[in-house]
C-alpha cells in the first residue's frame, strides 16, 4: 500500500514527467497530493453534532477570514462558531490542522448487481466493494484485494426508486467521513522510505467510483438514456423516426463544437430540488430535463475533499467497449447477413493463440457460442483476431468503421497498459471521434446510443485517473464468481456471503506472509536460475535482493549438441571456440522473462517470437529448444529455433496483408541460435487466408507491439463544414488535389456547394459535396471568388404547377384554399413534393442573404494555418441523387406549362366555390360518392363503378373509383406491419390513434366526462373544513362499494394521496379497512408538467379477442382478432358497433404472437399516457388508458392467462380448484406471479413427459404469453360473461341432454307448448324446430329458450330436474341484471351455490363442466366490474360479422393488411364526419358533411345497424320488446296516467279500452295467420328436406354397392395371383425333382416344406389372435420366408378379416404386419 510513495516524484510535481500508467499518475491524484505530502498542512473538516455530516475546511477558513490559498501551520486555541450547510445548525468548533501522511489510504469504490444462482431468477443480489488505490495495479488486480462493504438484497429494493440504494451506501459514506476527519490509530510494523514503525493515525479518502453504466447511474442518481444522459457534458438526445428512444448523434458537428462541460456547482441545487420533490410527475419532468434523479449520497464527500460525482464516477471500458460497442458491431454484421458465420468460424479456428491468451476465455465459435461470449472473449476477438478473421470478407465501408474500434481496443487493452503519453491520449481522441462519426453515417442514428457517446470522455478520464486498467471492472466481476461458488443453503444469502467474506479477510490478514523456500542456483553457476513452477519464477523475479530477468521454468534435463551446433553457439556468443571442449547443456521447456509484457512473459517451446539482431533488424523465429550452455563456469541462456523470412512477390516487393498491413513470412527450414536477451516479444503466425488448410506463408500477428504505427495527424476526424471553410479535395481521377471553398451548406441533404480550384491553372468549377466526403478545414492563400447572389431564386409549386419569384408569395400560395382543395380533391392519393429552387446555386433558405447566419448556421469558419486533409469525391451524378425527390424544372418549361395546367385545374375544380360547407369535398355529391366507395357494406367493383357512373350523369366532376379509393381523410393512420417469430406478417391499427380520434369528437368526450357507475371518477378536492386541500375524493354518484375500486383500478393504490367519502353530506376519510392511505404522489404529474401542466384523465379500455371464420360457407377459415372498447362509455354507447375499435386480425399469425406489439402499446398507454385534444372541453390533456378487463370466451381467456382450460386437472383460469371439487366452491385465487413461477418450474423439468404431466396437473401452459408482461393481472381481469359461460354452457348442456331423452310424443308436446307461448314481448322467436334442430341452436336461440324453459319443461321432467331448471333461471336473472347493490352479494353467491348443488344432486353428468364452476366467480366479478351486462361479449361477437365481410370482398392475398386498412379508412370516416377536432383549430370538415353523416339513412348505411331499429345489438335481461309490444305497454302507461292525473270521463276511457282490445285482437289474428303461414312454409321445407335426404341415401347406397363390387374384383384378382404363384412354385419343385439336378438340397427341402405348410381356413368361431398365433408358429416350424406369409394367410381368411384385407391397398396388402394389424382391429 506504499507503492504510491515509492513513486512520489510522479505526483508531487505539477508537471507531467512520466507516462500515465499507475493511478497516481493522473491529475486527480495530484490534486489530492496534500493528503500524502508530509510537508503540506491542511485544516481538518468538522463533523456536525446533529446530522453527523462534514463541514468542509473552506467553511472553517471562511469563519476565520482566511482565503482558500492560505496555509495554516498550527492549531487554533480558540473555538469558532460554524454553521452546518446541511441542517443549518450553528455549533462551536475548535479548528485543527494536520499534515499529509504517506501511509494514508485512497479507495476505489464499486457497486454492481448480480445473480446468486447459475440461472436467472428474481432473487438478485448486489455488492458494494472497495479496493486500495495506493497499491500497484498489478497487485490490485487480484480478487484478494477486493473488500466488501456490504451485500445488498436487490430483489427487495423498490423499482425505479432513486433512493433505494442510499441506506446501504450511507454506512460506507459515514465511515469514510469518520476516517477522513478523525482518522484511525494503527500499529505500523513496516519500515520503508524513512517511515519508522509505531503507532500512527492514518486517514482514508474515496478517490473514484467505478461500475457499469446502469450501476453508475444508480449510485450517482443519473437518468439512463433520455434527453440528457451524460453526466460529463450537456449533450442533448434526439428521438428516432421509428421509436421513442433517444439517440445521441451529430458527431460531425460535435467534433467541431464539443458540448459544454457540466459544472457540479451549477447543478447541486437542481439535484437537491429533485431529491426533495415528492410528486412523481414533477420529479420525472425535472429528471428528464436535467438528467438527474436526485443528489447522490456520495456528494457528502465533496465538502471533505472535493469528491465530484460528475467527474469521479468513471466509465468502464469492460462494459462500454467490449460488451456494448464491439458486441453491437459484430451482432449487426451477422444479423444483417453481411458476414457468414461459418466462414468466421473457420478462420477463427485457425488463430494460433498464445499461452497468455489461452489463460482465460477464448472466442471459439460465432455460430454456437456468440450468445455466451463474455467481455474477455469479445475483446480478444476484436483484438488481435478480427483483423485476420474479418479482413477480406467485411465490406470496405464497414471494415473502415470496424478497424477504428480495433485500434481503440488495442490502445485501451494492450498499449495503454504500459502508460499513456499526451500523444497517445490525443490519438485515442481522434480515433474515437472518427469512429463515432463514421458509425453514425454508416449505420444511422439508431447506432448512436449513450455508450457510444461515453467513448468521447475516455481521453479526459485518462488524464484525470490515468490508464483505464486501474479502475475497470474485471477484478470486481471476477470477485463475484468467488461469492457465488461458496456453499450456501440459499436462505438469507446476503448474510451467508457477508460471513464468508469476513472470514476470508480475517484469515488473509492474520495468516502472515509465508515465504516459500527457493533454491537459487547462482553460487556455483552464475547466470543460470531455475524454477519448477511459474509461480515460483514470479516470486524469484520479485526478490528483494536479486532481480532475475530470465528464469528457466519446468523440468530440466541435460543434453548435448552436435559439432555444427557447438560452432554456431560460439559464433552467437562471440567467444573463441576451444578445441576438444565439451559443452554442458541444460534444456528446459520454457523461460520466464520478467521485463516483458505486464508482469512478465513466459516463452514456451513451439511459440513464435520476434528476435532482434545486432543491427536492430527484426525477424521471426520459432522456439524449438531453450538451452542453458555452460562455458567457463558461466551459464549462457540461448534459444534454438527455426527462422522465418519475409515473403516477397515476383517483382521483389514485400508481400503485405492488406487488412492489417502486417507482412507475410515463410519458413526457411534453417536452424539458428540466438540469446534470450535478443527476444523482443511474442507473435502469432496466422496462415494465409487463401490457403488456410495448406499454407505456405503466414501473416505475422504482432499482438504485443508497444505502439500503433499511427500518429494523431494521420487520423482525420470528419469535418463539419460551414460557409467560408477551405478544404482539400482529392479527385477520383488521378487523385489530383483540389482546394475548395465552401459557399453554402444544405443540412437537410447533408451536402454543400463548393467552388473548386485545381492546383494547376484551370478555370474555377462548382461542385456539390456530401458531408461524408469532407474532413477538416484547410488554409489557402489567395483570392477566391464567392458566389454571385445577384441571380434571383424562383420558387415552384409542383402540385399547382405555378412559379413564384418571391418566397413570401410562394408561402402565401401554400395557405390558399385553392391549393389545399387541389391537393385533397384533385391529387387524391398522389404524393406532393415541396417546392425547390430553379436556380442550381441557391437554396430556398438563401433568399435575401448571402451570409452564413442567414442560413441558420454560425458565421465564421474555424480555420487554423497548416491544417490539411484529403477526401475522395464521387461523380456529380451521384450527388444529384440527393435531390431526386425534388422537382426541378427549367424556367422555360414552367412558363410554357403554366397556362395549360392552370386551365386544367380550373376545369376540374370549377365547383370549388361550393365546397365551404362540405369541405374537404367539393360538393355534397362528391362527399356522397366517397362515403359510398368506403362504406362497410361489401360490394363489388362493378357495383361501385355503376353507382359512380350514375352520379356522373348529374355532375361530371365525380372522380374515378381508383382516385376515390386512394384518397385518405385526415385522421387516417396507415396500419403498421409486424412479423411473428416464424416470419408471418400481420398488420395492426394503433390504439393510441383511435383514442385520440375518440376524444376529438365532442359527443364522445361528453359521454366519457359524464359517466359514473363502476368507473369511479377521481376529482380534485375542493376546500372543506377539516380536510387537507391536496387530497382526492370519490365521486358522490359512485354506486358500488368503495373497496371495489382497488379491483377496478389497482394502480390507484399507489397514486392517491388521501381518500375521502361522502357520508351524510360530509367528507369522511376512509378507514384503513376500507382503503389504504398512501402518500406517494401521482406518477403522471411529471409528464403533465412536462407537457405544460396539462390535466390528466383516465380512460380505461376493455380488450376483446376472439376467433371467427373468414368465410360465409361451412369451410372454416379461422381469423384471430383483437379489438378494444372505451370502458368509460355507457353500455348503450358501447353496444353500437362503431364504438368497437378494430386493432388487428390474421388467419395465419398465432393470436399470442399478434399480441406482442400490442402489449408494448398497452404498457405505454398505461404508464406514459398520450396527449390528446378533448373537443368537448376544448383543451389538450393527457389520457392514461389502463386495461380494465379482457372480454373473451373461456378458451381464449385461458390462453390469455397461460392456462390449459378444461383439459387440465386444475381447469379454472381464476382459481386453483380441480375437476373433482369444482362444484364445491372457489379455490386459491391465481395470480400472475404464481403463473410465472409455475412456468419456470415446469420448464426446469428434464423430460418432455414430466413437463406435460406437470402442465396438465397445474393447468398452466408454457407457451410464450406476452400478456404476462402487462401491469394488469389477466387471471383477475377476465370476467365471467353470460353468452359463453351460461347461455352456451348449462343451458346448452341441459337442452341437449333433455331433448335426447324425450320420446317423439314428448317432443310434440314441447313444440305445442312453445307454439302456444305469447311471443309478443320478444324481438324474435325460436328460429328453428326445437325437436329436430336443437343441436344447431345458437346463442340467440338458447337465450330465448331460457325465458321459456320454466313454462315448457317442468311438466315433462322429474322434480329434481325441475329444481335444476329453476335454479338455472335464477342464475340467468342474475347475469342479465341491469344494476345491483353491494349488500346483495351474499344472495348472489347463494344463487350460484344453489344451482351448483342442484346440478351435483340431479345432473351428475355435468359435475366436471368448467362453465358451471365459473359461475362461482360471477358475484366477485360483479363487485369488481359492475353489472354483468357491462362485460358481456354479445355486442363484440356481432362485430365478427363485420370483420368477416371485410375479408370476403378482399383479394385474399394479404387479408390481415386489407382488413386493417379497411377498418382504418372507415374509422377515419366515422370520426372525421362526426366533427372531429385534431387540435385546437376548427373542425376538419364542414357542417354539411356532419349533417349528411348524421342523417338516419347515411348512418344506417355506414354503421350497418338501423338508427331507428328497436332491436338492440345487446339486450339486457329479457329480450327487448318489439314495436307493437312497446306501443301496447306505452298505451297502458298513458291510460293509467290520464286516469289518475287528469280524471277523464269513464265513457271515453271505455271507448279507448275497447279500441285497444280490438286492435289487440286484430294484431293477434294477423299473428296467427303469420304463424300458420310460417308453419306451412316449415312443412314444405321439411318435405323438400326429406326428399333430398332420400335422394342422398339412394346415392349413398349406390356408391356403396359399386364399392363392394370393386372390392370383390380386387379380391378375386389377388386370389388369382396367389394361385398362379403357388402353381409356379409347385411346377418348379416337380421339375427339380424330375430332373434330379437339385444340387441345393436344403433349398429344395425348404421349398417343399413351404409347400406343405398349411393351416385350416378361418371360421367365425375362431379367435383371430389365436388363429394368427397358430399360423405364425406353423410358418416358423416349416421355415417359410416371412415375406411370403401373406400369400399363405390370404386364401384362408373369411368374414370380417377377409373384408379388412380386401379394403387394404395393393401396397399395404403385401406387408404381413399391416395385414395382421388390420385383421385384428
Amino acid at each position: 500500500m506504499m507503492a504510491h510513495w515509492k513513486e512520489r516524484d510522479h505526483w508531487l510535481s505539477n508537471e507531467v514527467l512520466f507516462a500515465r500508467n499507475e493511478i497516481w499518475d493522473g491529475e486527480r491524484f495530484k490534486e489530492l497530493s496534500w493528503f500524502w505530502n508530509p510537508e503540506a498542512r491542511w485544516v481538518i473538516p468538522a463533523l456536525c453534532p446533529n446530522c453527523k455530516q462534514v463541514v468542509g475546511s473552506q467553511s472553517i477558513k471562511d469563519e476565520l477570514g482566511l482565503s482558500p490559498e492560505t496555509h495554516i501551520e498550527e492549531h487554533y486555541e480558540c473555538s469558532i462558531s460554524i454553521q452546518c450547510p446541511n441542517c443549518y445548525l450553528r455549533f462551536e468548533h475548535k479548528p485543527k490542522v494536520t499534515s499529509g501522511g504517506p501511509r494514508n489510504i485512497a479507495l476505489i469504490g464499486h457497486w454492481d448487481g448480480w445473480q446468486p444462482f447459475s440461472t436467472s431468477c428474481k432473487h438478485s443480489c448486489g455488492a458494494i466493494e472497495v479496493s486500495i488505490a495506493t497499491m500497484k495495479k498489478s497487485d490490485r488486480c487480484s480478487t484478494e484485494e477486493v473488500y466488501v462493504s456490504g451485500f445488498v438484497p436487490s430483489y427487495l429494493l423498490p423499482n425505479k426508486c432513486p433512493i433505494s440504494l442510499d441506506p446501504f451506501l450511507e454506512i460506507l459514506v459515514k465511515e469514510l467521513e469518520d476516517l477522513f476527519v478523525n482518522g484511525m490509530e494503527v500499529e505500523y510494523t513496516g519500515s520503508s522510505e524513512g517511515l519508522p514503525p509505531g503507532k500512527i493515525v492514518i486517514r482514508c479518502i474515496l478517490l473514484l467510483w467505478t461500475g457499469d453504466y446502469p450501476a453508475q447511474a444508480q449510485v450517482g442518481k443519473f437518468i439512463q438514456g433520455g434527453i440528457r444522459p451524460c453526466r460529463r457534458c450537456n449533450v442533448v438526445g434526439a428521438q428516432g423516426s421509428e421509436s421513442t428512444h433517444y439517440y445521441y448523434g451529430n458527431y460531425r458537428y460535435h467534433s467541431r463544437y464539443p458540448s459544454d462541460e457540466r459544472d457540479l456547482n451549477m447543478f447541486v441545487q437542481t439535484m437537491k430540488d429533485i431529491e426533495c420533490e415528492d410528486r412523481p410527475t414533477v420529479h420525472a419532468t425535472m429528471a428528464r430535463e436535467s438528467g438527474f434523479t436526485g443528489l447522490s449520497i456520495l456528494h457528502r464527500l465533496y465538502a471533505a475533499y472535493g469528491f465530484n460525482i460528475l467527474k469521479d464516477l468513471t466509465f468502464d471500458a469492460m462494459h462500454d467497449v467490449t460488451l456494448n460497442i464491439i458486441h453491437h458491431h459484430l451482432l449487426r454484421y451477422l444479423e444483417a447477413g453481411i458476414l457468414s458465420r461459418n466462414e468466421i468460424d473457420v478462420r477463427l479456428a485457425a488463430i494460433p493463440w498464445t499461452s497468455e491468451l489461452k489463460d482465460g476465455r477464448l472466442p471459439t465459435s460465432v455460430t454456437k457460442r456468440l450468445g455466451f461470449w463474455k467481455a474477455e472473449e469479445l475483446q480478444k476477438f476484436c483484438y488481435p483476431a478480427s483483423e485476420y478473421v474479418l479482413g477480406g470478407i467485411l465490406p470496405d465501408d464497414e471494415y473502415h468503421v470496424w478497424i477504428l474500434i480495433v485500434r481503440i481496443t488495442e490502445m485501451i487493452f494492450q498499449i495503454g497498459r504500459s502508460g499513456w503519453s499526451d500523444d497517445d491520449i490525443q490519438l485515442l481522441k481522434q480515433l474515437i471521434l472518427r469512429h463515432n462519426t463514421l458509425t453514425e453515417e454508416v449505420e444511422g442514428l439508431k447506432s448512436c446510443v449513450v455508450t457510444l457517446h461515453n467513448l468521447i470522455h475516455y481521453p479526459e478520464e485518462i488524464k484525470r485517473f490515468s490508464s483505464p486498467d486501474n479502475y475497470w471492472c474485471y477484478t470486481f466481476e471476477r470477485a463475484v464468481h468467488g461469492y457465488v461458488v461458496r456453499s450456501s443453503n440459499n436462505r438469507n444469502m446476503e448474510l451467508s456471503f457477508s460471513n464468508s467474506e469476513c472470514l476470508r479477510e480475517f484469515l488473509k490478514f492474520h495468516s502472515g506472509n509465508v515465504q516459500s523456500s527457493m533454491k537459487l542456483n547462482t553460487s556455483f553457476f552464475p547466470g543460470y536460475v531455475h524454477a519448477s513452477t511459474i509461480s515460483e519464477a514470479v516470486t524469484m523475479a520479485k526478490h528483494r535482493d536479486v532481480a532475475y530477468q530470465s528464469i528457466l521454468v519446468g523440468g530440466k534435463k541435460y543434453t548435448s549438441l552436435s559439432t555444427h551446433e557447438v560452432t554456431e553457439v560460439f559464433r552467437v556468443l562471440k567467444k573463441q571456440q576451444l578445441k576438444h571442449f565439451t559443452l554442458a547443456v541444460i534444456q528446459a521447456p520454457s523461460i520466464y522473462m520478467s521485463q516483458h509484457g505486464f508482469g512478465g512473459t513466459l516463452y514456451r517451446v513451439g511459440e513464435h517470437v520476434l528476435v532482434s539482431d545486432d543491427a536492430g533488424e527484426l525477424s521471426v523465429a520459432k522456439i524449438d529448444a531453450i538451452l542453458a550452455v555452460n562455458i567457463e563456469e558461466e551459464y549462457h541462456l540461448l534459444l534454438k529455433g527455426e527462422e522465418y523470412a519475409q515473403s516477397v512477390t515476383e517483382t521483389g516487393d514485400s508481400r503485405i496483408h492488406t487488412s492489417s498491413e502486417n507482412p507475410f513470412v515463410e519458413s526457411t527450414s534453417s536452424m539458428i541460435f540466438f540469446p534470450c536477451k535478443s527476444i523482443v516479444r511474442k507473435v502469432m503466425l496466422f496462415p494465409d487466408p487463401d490457403h488456410l488448410h495448406d499454407p505456405y506463408m503466414y501473416v505475422v500477428i504482432d499482438h504485443q507491439r508497444p505502439f500503433i504505427p499511427l500518429n494523431k495527424e494521420a487520423v482525420i476526424v470528419p469535418h463539419f463544414p460551414e460557409a467560408g471553410d477551405m478544404v482539400c479535395v482529392r479527385g477520383t481521377i488521378g487523385n489530383e488535389v483540389y482546394f475548395a471553398h465552401i459557399q453554402s451548406v444544405n443540412k437537410n441533404s447533408n451536402t454543400c456547394q463548393e467552388e473548386v480550384r485545381p492546383k494547376r491553372s484551370l478555370p474555377l468549377q462548382d461542385f456539390e459535396m456530401r458531408f461524408s466526403e469532407l474532413s477538416r478545414a484547410c488554409c489557402m492563400l489567395g483570392h477566391v471568388t464567392t458566389i454571385n447572389m445577384s441571380e434571383k431564386a424562383r420558387f415552384y409549386c409542383p402540385s399547382c404547377k405555378l412559379e413564384f419569384e418571391f418566397r413570401n408569395r410562394y408561402l402565401r400560395h401554400l395557405e390558399t384554399a385553392r391549393h389545399k382543395a387541389y391537393l385533397q380533391c384533385v391529387k387524391i392519393g398522389e404524393e406532393t413534393s415541396t417546392a425547390v429552387l430553379v436556380s442550381p446555386h441557391v437554396q430556398p433558405t438563401d433568399c435575401g442573404s448571402s451570409s452564413p447566419a442567414a442560413n441558420g448556421l454560425d458565421s465564421g469558419p474555424v480555420v487554423t494555418e497548416g491544417e490539411s486533409c484529403y477526401i475522395h469525391v464521387d461523380d456529380v451524378d451521384d450527388f444529384e441523387g440527393a435531390f431526386e425527390s425534388d422537382i426541378i424544372e427549367p424556367p422555360a418549361v414552367v412558363s410554357a406549362e403554366r397556362e395549360e395546367s392552370a386551365s386544367a385545374v380550373d376545369s376540374s375544380l370549377s365547383h370549388l366555390s361550393e365546397a365551404d360547407s362540405y369541405k374537404p369535398f367539393a360538393s355534397k355529391l362528391l362527399a356522397m360518392a366517397y362515403l359510398i366507395v368506403h362504406s362497410p357494406r361489401p360490394m363489388g367493383q362493378s357495383n361501385f363503378k355503376f353507382i359512380l357512373h350514375t352520379l356522373r350523369t348529374s355532375c361530371s366532376a365525380v372522380p374515378s373509383l381508383s382516385r376515390l379509393a386512394k384518397y385518405r381523410l385526415p385522421g387516417y393512420f396507415t396500419p403498421k406491419m409486424h412479423l411473428t417469430s416464424t416470419g408471418i406478417p400481420f398488420y395492426t391499427n394503433s390504439v393510441s390513434n383511435s383514442i385520440k380520434l375518440c376524444f376529438g369528437i365532442p359527443e364522445i368526450g361528453k359521454n366519457l366526462e359524464g359517466q359514473d357507475g363502476i368507473y369511479a371518477n377521481v376529482h380534485k378536492l375542493e376546500h372543506h373544513p377539516g380536510t387537507p386541500v391536496n387530497g382526492y375524493v370519490l365521486s358522490e354518484t359512485v354506486c358500488i362499494a368503495v373497496c371495489s375500486i382497488k379491483a377496478v383500478l389497482p394502480e390507484l393504490q399507489t397514486w392517491a394521496l388521501n381518500i375521502f367519502q361522502y357520508q351524510d353530506g360530509c367528507l369522511v376519510r376512509l378507514t384503513d379497512d376500507e382503503y389504504t392511505t398512501l402518500s406517494s404522489p401521482h406518477p403522471m404529474k411529471a409528464k403533465s408538467i412536462g407537457c405544460g401542466g396539462l390535466p390528466v384523465i383516465m380512460a380505461p379500455i376493455s380488450i376483446f379477442s376472439d376467433d371467427t371464420s373468414g368465410n360465409k360457407s361451412k369451410v372454416w377459415n379461422k381469423f384471430n382478432s383483437w379489438n378494444f372498447l372505451l370502458a368509460g362509455l355507457s353500455r348503450k354507447d358501447n353496444a353500437k358497433l362503431h364504438n368497437i375499435h378494430f386493432i388487428c386480425a390474421s388467419n395465419k399469425a398465432p393470436v399470442m404472437e399478434m399480441a406482442v406489439p400490442l402489449v408494448q402499446e398497452f404498457n405505454a398507454l398505461e404508464h406514459e399516457g398520450i396527449v390528446v385534444f378533448n373537443a368537448f372541453l376544448q383543451c389538450k390533456m393527457i389520457v392514461v388508458a389502463p386495461i380494465l378487463s379482457f372480454l373473451c370466451d373461456n378458451p381464449r381467456g385461458a390462453e390469455i392467462c397461460s392456462q390449459l382450460g378444461a383439459t387440465a386437472v386444475m381447469y379454472c383460469r381464476i382459481c386453483t380448484v380441480d375437476v373433482s371439487s369444482g362444484l364445491q366452491g372457489i379455490g386459491h385465487l391465481r395470480t400472475k406471479t404464481d403463473t410465472v413461477a409455475q412456468i419456470q418450474r415446469i420448464q426446469s423439468l428434464p423430460t418432455k413427459r414430466e413437463r406435460k404431466q406437470m402442465q396438465t396437473q397445474l393447468g398452466t401452459s408454457c407457451k410464450p404469453n406476452p400478456m404476462l408482461e402487462l401491469a394488469v393481472d389477466p387471471h383477475q381481469s377476465t370476467p365471467v360473461e353470460a353468452l359463453h359461460t351460461l347461455v352456451l354452457g348449462p343451458y346448452k348442456y341441459m337442452l341437449r341432454s333433455r331433448m335426447a331423452r324425450f320420446s317423439p310424443q314428448q317432443r310434440k308436446e314441447v313444440l305445442a307448448r312453445i307454439a302456444s307461448f305469447p311471443f309478443s314481448g320478444f324481438a324474435l322467436r325460436l328460429s328453428q324446430d326445437i325437436s329436430k334442430y336443437y343441436k344447431s341452436f345458437v346463442g340467440r336461440d338458447f337465450k330465448t329458450l331460457a325465458q321459456l324453459a320454466l313454462f315448457v319443461f317442468p311438466p315433462l321432467v322429474s322434480p329434481g330436474e325441475t329444481e335444476v331448471w329453476l335454479a338455472l333461471s335464477k342464475v340467468f336473472k342474475l347475469v342479465y341484471c341491469e344494476r345491483f347493490t353491494p349488500d346483495k352479494v351474499e344472495s348472489m353467491k347463494s344463487v350460484c351455490l344453489g344451482f351448483a348443488q342442484a346440478v351435483d344432486k340431479h345432473c351428475p353428468e355435468l359435475r366436471s363442466k368448467l362453465k358451471i364452476h365459473l359461475l362461482y366467480h360471477l358475484p366477485d366479478h360483479m363487485l369488481q366490474f359492475g353489472a354483468p351486462s357491462g362485460f358481456n361479449t354479445e355486442r363484440c361477437e356481432s362485430y365478427n360479422g363485420v370483420i368477416r365481410s371485410h375479408n370476403i370482398y378482399a383479394n385474399k392475398h394479404a387479408p390481415s393488411k386489407d382488413i386493417a386498412n379497411s377498418f382504418a379508412i372507415q374509422e377515419s370516416i366515422r370520426f372525421f364526419c362526426s366533427g372531429v377536432h385534431l387540435d385546437q383549430s376548427e373542425m376538419q370538415c364542414g357542417d354539411g358533411v356532419i349533417k349528411l353523416y348524421q342523417s338516419s339513412e347515411v348512418e344506417d348505411f355506414l354503421t350497418g345497424t338501423p338508427s331507428t331499429c328497436d332491436k338492440a345489438i345487446y339486450c339486457h335481461g329479457a329480450l327487448p320488446l318489439d314495436g307493437r309490444a312497446k306501443a301496447q305497454s306505452g298505451g297502458r302507461a298513458a291510460t293509467s296516467c290520464e286516469g289518475t292525473g287528469n280524471k277523464r270521463s269513464g265513457a271515453s276511457s271505455k271507448r279507448r279500452r275497447k279500441q285497444r282490445e280490438q286492435e289487440t285482437r286484430e294484431a293477434e289474428r294477423r299473428q296467427r295467420e303469420e304463424e300458420k303461414q310460417r308453419e306451412q312454409e316449415t312443412r314444405e321445407a321439411e318435405r323438400r328436406q326429406r326428399e333430398e335426404e332420400k335422394q342422398r341415401e339412394q346415392e349413398t347406397r349406390e356408391a356403396e354397392r359399386r364399392q363392394r363390387e370393386e372390392e370383390k374384383q380386387r379380391q378375386a384378382e389377388r386370389e388369382r395371383q396367389a394361385r398362379d404363384e403357388w402353381k409356379a412354385q409347385f411346377e418348379m419343385v416337380a421339375r427339380l425333382a424330375q430332373d434330379g439336378r437339385n444340387r441345393e438340397g436344403e433349398q429344395t427341402g425348404r421349398i417343399l416344406k413351404e409347400a406343405e405348410a398349411k393351416v385350416a381356413k378361418l371360421t367365425e368361431r375362431d379367435d383371430i389372435e389365436a388363429y394368427l398365433a397358430t399360423f405364425e408358429r406353423t410358418m416358423t416350424a416349416y421355415e417359410v420366408n416371412r415375406q411370403r406369409w401373406v400369400y399363405k394367410l390370404a386364401p384362408q381368411l373369411s368374414g370380417k378379416a377377409q373384408q379388412a384385407y380386401a379394403a387394404m391397398s395393393s401396397e399395404e396388402s403385401v406387408d404381413y404386419e399391416r395385414v395382421k394389424a388390420a385383421t385384428v382391429s
